[in-house]
């Protein structure tokens, strides 16, 4: 199984916006999805530019040294890299995230890399769209304390629109990991002119509302940071408006979540 290999792009070490505590999130290459304000367009194509880590180790944060082509690598080498961060997760309650990209597009490796640090008792946070078959869905929610969960639009139309995908499979899934008693964390990207409207976000407060247990919701401000990822990727940058006379703030999105007993935070 520690031969299994798979295609990345970052190991990023110390996060603390990747769930809960100290934590190194995993970030796999491949994703189903083409949000139009996806934050790591490098982790969209499955490709990779090279075979192994161009790095010698993953000491610097700075995205600028991270080879925006990705590369492959095995289970031994990540977890290699993962036991550095053992004391802080031992210290904090922290532990490990496999982040993307999605890292279902890559079913085999992520879950031989979450049965790997379950035999090592760390815990271990899949943060998601949830597009995928039920199958792997249910197959990984046995090897995961933690589900970080995306939910975008409740519109079928607008969700295919800006994401290139309809959102039936994805509010399945997430009604299924709350049938199966997972752990989740619903997390709501705010997008001004996409999402932020305040039809769409009471949609998505009664959604969740009607799951079986109630979840703790992380709100997601925009922002274009990633602006000079994709000129150096060669990609169209599709910039949406910053803010907009229809479009609910962080603070405002809390409060209507509160009114429907729901807990809500910026960030997460």
């Amino acid at each position: 199984m520690t031969s299994i290999t798979g295609n990345i792009f970052n190991i990023k070490r110390y996060a603390i916006h990747d769930g809960p505590n100290i934590r190194t999130t995993v970030f796999f290459k491949g994703c189903s999805l083409s949000c139009w304000w996806c934050h790591n367009p490098e982790g969209k194509s499955p490709e990779v530019r090279f075979k192994s880590n161009p790095r010698q180790t993953f000491e610097s944060s700075d995205e600028k040294l991270v080879p925006l082509g990705g590369w492959t690598s095995t289970v031994s080498e990540i977890m290699g890299e993962i036991r550095k961060d053992l004391p802080f997760f031992q210290e904090s309650g922290g532990g490990v995230t496999f982040s993307g990209g999605d890292p279902l597009y890559q079913p085999e490796f992520l879950q031989a890399l979450l049965k790997a640090c379950g035999q090592e008792n760390i815990h271990r946070s899949v943060d998601t769209s949830a597009h995928a078959p039920a199958e792997i869905i249910r197959s990984v929610a046995g090897e995961t304390e933690l589900w970080l969960l995306d939910l975008k639009h409740m519109d079928n139309t607008l969700h295919l629109k800006h994401t290139g995908l309809e959102n039936g499979l994805i509010l399945q899934n997430i009604k299924l990991l709350d049938a199966l008693g997972a752990e989740i964390r619903i997390r709501i990207p705010l997008i001004p002119g996409v999402n932020a409207d305040e039809q769409n976000l009471t949609a998505s407060a009664k959604f969740i509302c009607d799951l079986e247990r109630k979840h703790p919701i992380d709100i997601l401000p925009y922002h274009d940071t990633a602006a000079s990822k994709y000129r150096t990727l060669g990609l169209d940058y599709r910039q949406v408006q910053a803010s907009g006379p229809e479009s609910l703030n962080p603070e405002q999105l809390i409060e209507l979540m509160g009114s429907y007993g729901l807990s809500a935070q910026i960030g997460g």
